[in-house]
């Protein structure tokens, strides 16, 4: 299953058949790079960089991939590097700001990157970005569409992404991440993310039989 970021996707979507496999926005210029970000926000996630360094190495494997742990993730950083690639992966915490959402944010290790941030920030390859941090898919009706993490990102040019809706355990999403990207999955996370998320949710139902931890993540198509 796919979600909508907004009731105008629906216009600007060409029309396919209904198992055709989602694809990217082509970007001006062909790159295949990866960024994989980790960030423990203090060691309170320490999953999260275990998660980052074992998707690194699944992602790697399809494509050259740039990792920042801990005191690499910095918010320069991050804006510099995500210009070039195509598939964006950040594991850290977030909070959603029901009072404001365009406050909400995300750590990294020098500052706090919220959706008003996401306004100037720009996104040329039109990247998928998978988002496994907590409440990055919530959002207030605003505008003909959610104000949120997620929206902030859509805004800055993501083809798609993968956000969470509430709070994961932290080693849950971590191991269904991984699951994400394993080169045993029968689709391609590029090609059928709402897919390969479906089967990695489905390996998580086994070993955790209630939602709350595995149920949390959509695919939103950009």
């Amino acid at each position: 299953m796919s979600y909508l970021s907004a009731p105008e996707v629906l216009l600007n979507t060409h029309k396919q058949p209904g198992n055709a496999p989602y694809v990217q926005k082509k970007p001006k210029k062909r790159h295949t790079n990866a960024l994989v970000i980790g960030y423990s926000n203090h060691g309170r996630l320490p999953h999260a960089v275990l998660e980052a360094q074992q998707a690194a190495t699944h992602i790697g494997r399809r494509m050259p991939t740039t990792m920042m742990l801990e005191a690499e993730a910095t918010l320069e950083r991050l804006q510099a590097s995500s210009q070039t690639v195509q598939l964006l992966h950040i594991a850290t915490h977030a909070v959603y700001r029901q009072d404001n959402p365009l406050f909400s944010w995300m750590s990294l290790a020098d500052s706090k990157l919220t959706v008003a941030d996401l306004c100037t920030m720009t996104l040329p390859q039109h990247p998928l970005v998978v988002l496994s941090a907590c409440e990055t898919g919530r959002g207030q009706a605003r505008g003909g569409g959610l104000l949120g993490m997620g929206r902030g990102f859509l805004a800055a040019g993501a083809s798609g992404l993968i956000v969470g809706l509430w709070k994961i355990d932290d080693q849950a999403a971590a191991q269904l991440m991984v699951d994400f990207y394993a080169p045993h999955t029968s689709y391609d996370p590029w090609q059928h993310p709402a897919a390969t998320l479906a089967m990695a949710q489905r390996k998580a139902l086994q070993q955790y039989q209630h939602p709350s931890y595995w149920a949390g993540f959509i695919f939103i198509k950009g």
